[in-house]
């Protein structure tokens, strides 16, 4: 609606600085929005302290198992809090968005980790046989 508004005022030649301003706040409401998505996209995951207690955990993402999914959607969710921080979104919801990036991060290497770890486990049990 406020971009209609914006839009229907910019037709209409209106203040200039109040088109800015209104531009400003549209960028910030959605800027918001995303990243209020992708926080609560992820915080089942981002319970967990471990990647290891994601197995056999409910209600994880379905981006989460696969590791190229689970890189793609980090690198999506830092461009959208880059944005945000852009957009000046509030320091609160820039706080816990920062703070779930991170965890994120840690358990994408975490998981890597412990992929690695099954194919040297793998490739020894095929060198012995």
């Amino acid at each position: 609606m406020l971009e209609e508004l914006t839009n229907a005022a910019k037709a209409e030649n209106a203040n200039e600085e109040l088109l800015v301003r209104a531009s400003k706040l549209i960028a910030k409401l959605k800027s918001e929005r995303e990243v209020q998505q992708r926080i609560a996209e992820c915080s089942t995951l981002c319970e967990l302290s471990s990647f290891k207690d994601a197995e056999g955990k409910e209600g994880l993402p379905s981006w989460a198992p696969d590791t190229d999914a689970f890189e793609e959607f980090h690198e999506d969710y830092k461009k959208v809090v880059n944005q945000a921080d852009q957009d000046e979104i509030s320091k609160e919801l820039m706080a816990a968005s920062l703070e779930q990036l991170a965890k994120i991060e840690h358990l994408i290497v975490e998981k890597k980790q412990l992929e690695e770890e099954m194919k040297l486990k793998a490739n020894k049990k095929k060198k012995k046989m």
